[in-house]
């Protein structure tokens, strides 16, 4: 018998040729491979355990097609033997295979096996806007999502791939400030790959008044995970823009920064005018400003619009106090994250 086959490639074999469900020939050709091994390599054979070993007690489902033959399978054991049928997991396994007298001669070829891993390719959460020519979605959480299109949280072997297409924007939110969170229940995956084709950004900071504070912008990508993330960026990632600082004495509201920032209210003032106003996506909020006809302020006084994606927001003329300072931009990325800019792919922000 000959075999050939790399180390990962025997492990997954063994998750199904040594379960019970196999064909009794097949399991005992592999009981047989798994002894030959142990002569060899110890700490390989302790590792050749059927599904359930593997997954302690989990279920699999798997997809077979036979050597010279159209006809595909659908074979699926779950718990206790239970019919199990995930179509988002399963296992391709394509092979030849010749067995002489009793099964004991003749030669197995595995050709290729491999985990056909569930993975995310230009699917986003149904739950959306539309922002001008911009779809957006807000708070985007890999694992969250990674869950909501397979039933399950990523295991060892996933392969995740993210495409946001163009005319897509994944923008943060107030309770998920990055455009694109990555965190510890993505680490077991084998690769994240994302490919970005619209945009990519932190929430816009909010703007200052009185005795509160303008804030920074959201991060572009926050990686918390141990795993290497690696981005193809073919349209913009950036940090949200920075809240302006509150003017005339901290009285008047500073707008906030592009994304969807929050413009301040104003203080110690009646007019309506002298409020911030809310950043949109591409637009950062304008600042408040008023002038009666009973005093002298002059444009001079008014503070500018919160930052645009990537920019700090402006601080006040007369700036006196801590909420008359513009925030900073926020973050392109944090963590582990490896951008690639292409054609005209940018990055903004700090």
């Amino acid at each position: 018998m000959v075999v050939e086959a790399n180390a990962q490639a025997l492990i997954n074999v063994s998750r199904v040729r040594l379960c019970y469900q196999a064909a009794n020939e097949t399991r005992e050709y592999m009981e047989d491979l798994k002894d030959s091994i142990y002569i060899k390599d110890k700490n390989l054979s302790n590792v050749l355990v059927p599904n359930c070993v593997y997954r302690g007690g989990g279920g699999y489902a798997m997809l077979m097609t036979k050597a010279g033959s159209d006809t595909v399978l659908n074979i699926g054991v779950g718990k206790g033997g239970r019919p199990y049928n995930d179509p988002t997991e399963y296992y391709q396994l394509n092979y030849n295979y010749g067995f002489g007298e009793n099964g004991k001669d003749g030669m197995v070829v595995i050709y290729d096996y491999g985990e056909l891993n569930p993975t995310i390719a230009n699917i986003l959460p149904t739950s959306t806007v539309l922002d001008g020519t911009y779809t957006v979605v807000r708070g985007f959480n890999l694992a969250d999502e990674f869950k909501r299109v397979t039933g399950r949280l990523p295991i060892a072997g996933d392969i995740i791939d993210l495409t946001v297409p163009a005319n897509w924007a994944l923008v943060g939110s107030t309770d998920s400030p990055a455009g694109i969170t990555i965190d510890d229940r993505c680490s077991v995956a084998t690769s994240i790959n994302i490919t970005n084709n619209g945009i990519i950004s932190g929430i816009g900071g909010n703007g200052g008044s009185g005795t509160l504070v303008p804030t920074a912008g959201g991060r572009g990508i926050h990686n918390t995970s141990t795993k290497t993330v690696t981005v193809r960026n073919y349209g913009t990632i950036a940090g949200g823009g920075g809240g302006a600082g509150s003017a005339f004495l901290t009285f008047w509201g500073g707008g906030g920064g592009a994304p969807y920032g929050k413009g301040a209210a104003r203080t110690g003032v009646s007019y309506p005018e002298a409020d911030g106003k809310d950043a949109v996506l591409l637009v950062a909020g304008e600042s408040g400003y008023y002038q009666s006809t009973s005093n002298s302020i002059t444009q001079s006084k008014r503070n500018g619009p919160g930052g645009l994606m990537g920019v700090a927001g402006p601080t006040s003329p007369d700036a006196n106090s801590a909420s008359a300072y513009g925030a900073v931009a926020g973050l392109i990325k944090e963590g582990n994250v490896t951008i690639t800019n292409i054609d005209s792919g940018i990055t903004k922000g700090r």
